[in-house]
């Protein structure tokens, strides 16, 4: 790789990396991965130093199990119980630096990780930030496909996709300390999820400029850990989208009826056409449209497995209620009819699926009709 020295490489940078709970094996594998990637960077580039900070609120004797790894690798071990958002804060406390670079303990980063982001802010001296890709090494479980059907991985994927986003994930994203602390950090109202959506569109309306995006920085993304939270984690997305519409109004779009309003009237009508009227057809068409047509029409147009598509429409559910009781615990009624617009493209990639969901009621409405008839 050429070297940087005669471009304009910011030469203090921090990586933060989250841990919680994950096992010794996997916490070791990343910091080994990040250890490698900072040595690469200053072996490029001498001048430039690399301190690794590991904010932690694992229990102890999990913590145990891989400290003295930590310390071997020359890293710092920082002990804070908080939200993810307090979390990565803590990360980058009092740390005097150009560039903090972020990444999860459930990841393993490229060797030239870092030695890409630096070629972006060496070439690029106004990016506020550079999006690295992150490749789930997830063998097609269920779940995982499930959750890609679903456009749930959609950001991981951005910089195959454009040169320059608003948002990036923080499984791999760096960002300039002076647009970090000008912004405030983390905005610490995002508990669990879509911290790194709020602070990345903050950054590119405070600075007016976007993040760039980089293919050669890579990450990979532990497979049975991601693949075995995607329930809880589409349940937690939904709250972090809640939080979006109230703080971010310029970004909303009007949307259509949802799929579990749809689900609540169509099954409300089943459930009591059912039991009030004893007519079994109810339940006959309600199967026919959600459980078998529906999905079978959807995995046939998308050349996807069936159960794949059921179990990402029980994710989209999930998610969508999650919104909608987090928008109404916070007194925002008025937001239902609302969604947040993540950047271009979305309207063409979500258009399918809001027309199918649209028809397919269509259709149960008018296959009631004929059996009231």
């Amino acid at each position: 790789c050429q070297s940087m020295s005669e471009f304009c490489c910011p030469k203090r940078w921090v990586v933060v990396i989250l841990t919680h709970n994950e096992a010794s094996a996997l916490i070791q594998a990343c910091l080994q991965s990040v250890r490698a990637a900072a040595d690469a960077l200053v072996l490029q580039e001498p001048t430039i130093t690399v301190r690794i900070r590991i904010v932690d609120d694992s229990r102890p004797e999990l913590l145990a199990a891989w400290q003295d790894a930590a310390a071997g690798f020359g890293m710092e071990v920082v002990r804070v119980k908080g939200t993810i958002s307090q979390k990565r804060n803590a990360g980058c406390a009092g740390v005097v630096a150009d560039i903090v670079a972020f990444t999860d303990a459930d990841c393993e980063v490229e060797w030239e990780w870092l030695i890409a982001h630096a070629a972006v802010y060496a070439a690029k001296p106004k990016v506020p930030g550079v999006v690295g890709r992150t490749l789930h090494q997830a063998n097609d479980t269920l779940a995982y496909a499930a959750a890609r059907h679903a456009g749930f991985l959609i950001g991981f994927q951005f910089p195959e996709m454009m040169r320059d986003t608003l948002w990036g994930p923080c499984s791999n994203l760096s960002l300039r300390m002076d647009a970090f602390s000008e912004v405030g950090g983390f905005n610490e109202a995002f508990s669990y999820a879509s911290e790194d959506v709020d602070i990345g569109l903050r950054i590119c309306t405070h600075t007016g400029d976007r993040l760039a995006c980089s293919t050669a920085a890579s990450v990979r993304h532990a497979s049975e850990p991601f693949a075995r939270g995607v329930t809880r984690r589409a349940w937690t997305w939904g709250s972090g989208e809640a939080i979006l519409l109230s703080h971010h109004p310029e970004r909303r779009i009007f949307a259509p009826p949802k799929l579990w309003m749809f689900l609540v009237i169509a099954l409300g009508w089943t459930i009591t056409d059912t039991l009030v009227c004893t007519r079994l057809f109810s339940l006959v068409w309600f199967a026919a449209v959600y459980l078998i047509g529906g999905p079978l029409q959807e995995a046939c147009e998308t050349n996807t497995n069936w159960a794949v598509v059921v179990q990402s429409r029980i994710l989209q559910i999930l998610f969508q209620v999650r919104t909608s009781l987090e928008l109404l615990r916070q007194g925002y009624p008025h937001l239902l009819a609302t969604q947040m617009n993540y950047g271009e493209g979305q309207f063409l990639h979500e258009w399918s699926s809001q027309t199918r969901f649209l028809w397919e009621f269509f259709v149960f409405l008018l296959l009631m009709g004929v059996t009231l008839r």
